[in-house]
């Protein structure tokens, strides 16, 4: 009997059990029924409208013009339109290296190539202009070259087509992408400064940041406290002969409510790191900041100051003026690379510098009635020159531009 009863009470037990685990059940059932709802073929197929719908919405927002930057040999500035031809999206590309836009665009006519020769580009200066056609899948965008033409110089002919370019769509406006030989191409649409993300850096100091679009490439920025989003401010560009360099002058950036960036890998003899390290922080600059694109400064010392001038040489439209301390302006194997004449230049140079005493001072007589221009001479070596040097400086080119928009 004792057997009995115990074998009643284990099924009694496991029967309770057994009730508790249903009620449990029950308790979520609603939740399951839902989750079971969700993934029902109406709703997946649904889903799958949605996807089938990005290639059609990049494909809606690709018609504007785009501003781009190529970082392989040579540096060039992409301007292209992108425009509906019948069924198909064609994108026109006029590349230019060392040229201004208003000079790229002279050269595209006989009449604006006689007007030219009044202000002959470099000799180094190319400009092209490169049919594609234009294929989307999802958030991929490739273009395909069919012709190539060069406007500038006119007796210089295409030897071979451009490879493709695959880009990534990011939203808002902006092509991400490498050519098939590797080397990057970066886009923005007309108009996205419009639609900047939120500011989450705090003003009033310096941050160490990677690029946006790729982390091999970084810069040191101040932000000014008086920064918003709304307002357009200057920015200057700093490099050293190291690299890693800092942001000018923090001092300057709140007085006058300047950015101030410093480039990190680029550094002396390595052409590479220096037009990746420039090209791709001038893009991250656009995509984050509010930036004044009529006054991109450069500054630098020593090798850091050629590296500046050649922003000037490279991006004619956005120079504002250059800083150079300790040395002039880049050269190539057989002369120097004049910036634009109408580009100011202050020149920063100690008496004791050896090295490049006399062709700092060499270069301010000469183009002292060419172009705005300002000689610092301090009593160190090849150096920096003193801050107070460099606030001057600075001070100079802001006086320039209030004089100019009065």
């Amino acid at each position: 009997m004792r057997c009995v009863r115990e074998l009643r009470r284990t099924w009694a037990s496991r029967a309770l059990a057994a009730l508790m685990t249903c009620l449990a059940l029950c308790s979520v059932l609603p939740s399951e029924a839902r989750s079971a709802e969700d993934a029902d073929p109406a709703a997946e197929a649904q889903t799958g409208a949605e996807e089938k719908l990005t290639t059609e919405k990049v494909t809606e927002t690709l018609p504007g013009n785009w501003w781009g930057v190529y970082s392989g040999h040579p540096e060039a500035i992409i301007e292209t339109t992108i425009a509906r031809k019948g069924n198909l999206l064609v994108a026109e590309a006029r590349w230019r290296h060392y040229m201004s836009g208003e000079q790229m665009r002279l050269a595209m006519t006989a009449e604006g190539r006689k007007k030219l020769k009044k202000n002959e580009p470099d000799d180094s200066a190319w400009a092209s202009l490169c049919i594609s056609t234009v294929t989307v899948d999802g958030a991929k965008v490739r273009l395909h070259p069919t012709a190539l033409q060069f406007l500038y110089p006119k007796h210089k002919k295409a030897d071979k087509m451009p490879v493709d370019a695959t880009f990534e769509y990011e939203r808002p406006g902006i092509l991400i992408g490498r050519n098939e030989d590797g080397k990057r191409r970066l886009y923005f649409r007309e108009g996205i400064e419009d639609r900047l993300p939120p500011m989450e850096l705090e003003k009033g100091k310096t941050h160490h940041l990677a690029c946006l679009h790729s982390d091999e490439w970084h810069y040191r920025i101040y932000i000014p406290e008086k920064y918003d989003h709304k307002t357009p401010v200057p920015v200057l560009i700093n490099s050293a002969p190291g690299g890693n360099a800092r942001p000018l002058s923090t001092k300057m950036a709140d007085e006058l409510g300047w950015i101030m960036v410093g480039l990190t890998e680029r550094r002396n003899r390595k052409p590479k790191l220096e037009r990746r390290n420039r090209s791709s922080v001038i893009f991250d600059l656009r995509r984050r900041f509010r930036v004044d694109w009529k006054r991109v400064y450069a500054s630098g010392f020593s090798g850091g100051a050629r590296c500046a001038s050649l922003v000037a040489m490279k991006y004619p439209d956005i120079c504002g003026g250059l800083i150079c301390m300790g040395a002039a302006y880049a050269y190539s194997k057989t002369n120097y690379c004049i910036p634009p004449y109408n580009i100011p230049v202050a020149f920063i140079v100690g008496e004791k510098d050896k090295a490049c005493y006399k062709e700092v001072t060499g270069f301010y007589e000469k183009e002292k009635n060419l172009r705005p221009c300002k000689l610092i001479v301090h009593p160190g070596g090849h150096g920096w020159g003193p801050k107070e040097d460099q606030e001057a400086a600075i001070r100079w080119l802001e006086e320039l531009h209030r004089k100019k928009t009065r």
